[in-house]
């Protein structure tokens, strides 16, 4: 099931478009991270990604463009005020280690950036702590994976 919303709490608004992609695709993704020449990130040891590449260069890749451009469409009126087409320049697949966390960083020429998680949240990364379950069942919480993806 597929639920979004767009939260303005930040000048600039964040979007959570949950079950965008269907299982399947994300279980080729991740196979292709698998079977992808993949290298290490600058910052941390905790994290490998594929090369950037174009997103025609891969039909998983376009596959994801398919779903996720409703999605960005939405996000875009929002922004912007209108419905404009909107165009992805760059995608990857990072594959982050249990403990890991990513540094502040920043994408050159882009106006908008996501990302897509594949797995739920491991542990380590302290969904839960901060209070946002308050006791209660959390289906976030609740799912762990041994690795966390993002793409």
């Amino acid at each position: 099931m597929s639920e979004s919303g767009i939260v303005g709490i930040f000048p600039t608004p964040v979007m959570l478009a949950k079950g965008v992609i269907p299982p399947p695709l994300v279980q080729a993704m991740i196979d292709q991270f698998e079977s992808s020449e993949t290298g290490a990130n600058v910052r941390t040891t905790t994290l490998s990604h594929t090369p950037m590449d174009s997103p025609r260069s891969h039909e998983n890749y376009m596959a994801v463009l398919k779903h996720v451009a409703p999605k960005l469409r939405e996000y875009g009126e929002a922004l912007m005020g209108e419905v404009l087409d909107w165009g992805v320049k760059e995608i990857w697949i990072n594959k982050m280690e249990p403990g890991g966390a990513q540094k502040m960083h920043n994408h050159a020429n882009s106006f908008i950036s996501g990302i897509i998680y594949l797995t739920g949240f491991d542990p380590s990364a302290g969904h839960g702590r901060s209070g946002c379950c308050k006791g209660r069942s959390c289906s976030v919480c609740s799912r762990s994976a041994s690795r966390r993806w993002t793409g």
